[in-house]
């Protein structure tokens, strides 16, 4: 089944959204409240396989299993040289703001800025409205 992919098995509605099962509408209201979190980074170019061997390595694992992160996505902008994108599915606003307010107290943030950066990220926030 693919995102958005309907059946009906046993009389129980389920429906796949982002590679899960939901078996009721509260579920997918869950969902719903869930926001996706788009952060850009414009990266010194002298410094794009360190820091992508970096965050894979050891910044992204932790990531992923923080509480309330559902999924996570490293990515590089085709159309901008050294740009480097991650988007992530948070369970709420709440949950990606614990998460970096942790990854700010452990330094790491100003770490990665002042190593790794040309210019201050770009974080997007977009609330989930629709599945379809």
């Amino acid at each position: 089944m693919g995102i958005g992919n309907q059946a009906i098995y046993s009389n129980i509605y389920i429906k796949v959204i982002f590679g899960r099962f939901f078996k009721s509408n509260d579920n997918l209201k869950k969902v719903l409240k869930m926001i996706l979190v788009n952060l850009q980074l414009a990266v010194k170019p002298d410094q794009l396989d360190a820091m992508k061997t970096r965050f894979i390595n050891e910044v992204l694992p932790d990531t992923r299993n923080y509480s309330g992160c559902s999924a996570l996505y490293m990515t590089e902008n085709i159309d901008i040289p050294n740009q480097v994108e991650f988007i992530s599915i948070w369970d709420s606003k709440e949950h990606y703001d614990t998460y970096l307010n942790w990854r700010d107290e452990t330094g790491l943030l100003a770490e990665m800025a002042e190593k790794y950066l040309e210019a201050d990220p770009v974080f997007r926030f977009l609330a989930i409205e629709k599945e379809f």
